[in-house]
């Protein structure tokens, strides 16, 4: 028995870089130029613009600021297909002008490719927007494998384990990212050599969780101990796991 249901990868860390303020002010809070880049400088002006990018790039987002005063918030809000991906927001501990720095960093899976696009709001309104996109795919892997005495609805592992007694169902669950419609995930039972497989394929892209069940027959699962594999596309997850049978 296998069961699965995915869900969206929208991951990522965002870190905001300390502010760069020359001293004094001379008119109201404002946002100048909001660039996309592949580095900032020390003083988070931006190094080599780009609005393209690959999912295992950092964003980063300078965002030049004049005639701040202490309290005024700066906050980026990054959209991907009109929906919040992520967002941060700095308050400023002195006044004057120069330069915020962000940087938008990849989860271990990658950024999800698409169109997105980075709001700034300055004291809670929208003062600029830019736009970037990022291209390719990131790299469909298995997350974890956990053995586990039931499965979630998302097939999340529930009471994780490796003990079961003769007439107990060992659940399996598979975590996985970044995969395509049409991917296979195969999960292989072995017992003194011999092996029973469990196979199912995504009808969706994305990330989340693959479940399988091990069911006893009539009369129990024989005593001792099993292993189990996970591949997908018949690559090895790399670790093999066991359970025992008591």
């Amino acid at each position: 028995m296998k069961r699965n249901k995915l869900l969206p990868a929208l991951f990522a860390l965002v870190i905001p870089f300390l502010l760069s303020l020359a001293c004094g002010s001379s008119g109201p809070p404002a946002i100048g130029e909001v660039v996309t880049a592949r580095s900032l400088a020390e003083n988070f002006q931006p190094v080599d613009p780009t609005s393209s990018y690959q999912p295992a790039d950092t964003i980063y987002l300078s965002v030049e600021v004049s005639d701040l005063v202490v309290g005024t918030t700066v906050q980026v809000q990054y959209k991907l297909g009109g929906e919040l991906y992520e967002d941060t927001t700095l308050t400023a501990d002195e006044e004057g002008s120069g330069y915020y720095g962000f940087s938008l960093q990849p989860s271990e899976f990658g950024h999800t490719p698409g169109a997105y696009t980075a709001e700034v709001y300055l004291n809670n309104v929208l003062a600029k927007t830019v736009t970037f996109t990022v291209e390719g795919d990131p790299t469909p892997r298995i997350v974890n494998v956990v053995i586990a005495e039931n499965l979630g609805d998302n097939s999340s592992p529930i009471n994780p384990t490796t003990s079961f007694g003769v007439m107990d169902i060992a659940s399996v669950s598979v975590e996985v990212a970044n995969i395509k419609a049409g991917a296979q995930i195969k999960v292989v039972f072995t017992y003194e050599g011999q092996a029973q497989e469990l196979t199912t394929t995504a009808t969706e892209s994305g990330s989340g969780y693959f479940g399988f069940t091990f069911s006893p027959n009539e009369s129990g699962h024989a005593v001792g101990t099993y292993t189990v594999e996970a591949f997908l596309d018949g690559v090895p997850y790399g670790e093999t796991l066991s359970f025992t049978i008591e």
